[in-house]
């Protein structure tokens, strides 16, 4: 049930906003999970280059036209390692939850997605932000710092934009 409520509310805040303005997406998920908008909107710029309709095969970036091309990319590998649209949501998260690979293409869902998991490293590693945002990435520890450091980079450059 509860899962279902969380499909129901991202399916929602996905059909009062819509695909096309993910600024409000951004706005209701920070507000949503208690983190903060700027590290959500860096966060989709290293992961995908603010492209929802990335998909990483396997480590390999592949940045499709339109939503067609990337459901047929998503359909071709679902059986390898792939992340999913703007916030590059990983495959596991898809399975842990049973929601279609496809889902993770509309923007909105993703970015609520993508602020659920990051709000849940959070809480799991005692509120530290920089740990949650390391380990969004990757569990492993040799890659987190060059992450963390990319992230950073972004949240300076959006924070000088405003």
């Amino acid at each position: 049930m509860k899962k279902l409520f969380l499909l129901m509310m991202l399916f929602i805040s996905g059909t009062i906003y819509g695909s096309d303005d993910v600024d409000l997406c951004y706005q209701s998920a920070a507000l949503k999970y208690s983190v903060p908008e700027v590290v959500l909107r860096s966060i989709a710029t290293v992961e995908s280059g603010n492209n929802s309709h990335a998909v990483n095969v396997k480590g390999r970036a592949i940045y499709s036209d339109t939503m067609e091309q990337a459901k047929q990319v998503i359909l071709d590998n679902k059986d390898k390692s792939i992340d999913i649209g703007l916030m590059q949501i990983n495959k596991w998260w898809f399975k842990r939850y049973n929601y279609p690979l496809e889902l993770g293409l509309e923007a909105c869902w993703n970015i609520h997605m993508g602020a659920y998991i990051l709000h849940y490293e959070y809480m799991r590693h005692g509120k530290d932000i920089w740990k949650a945002i390391a380990h969004y990435h990757s569990q492993t520890e040799k890659y987190q710092t060059r992450y963390m450091n990319k992230v950073y980079k972004e949240i300076q450059r959006w924070q000088n934009i405003k």
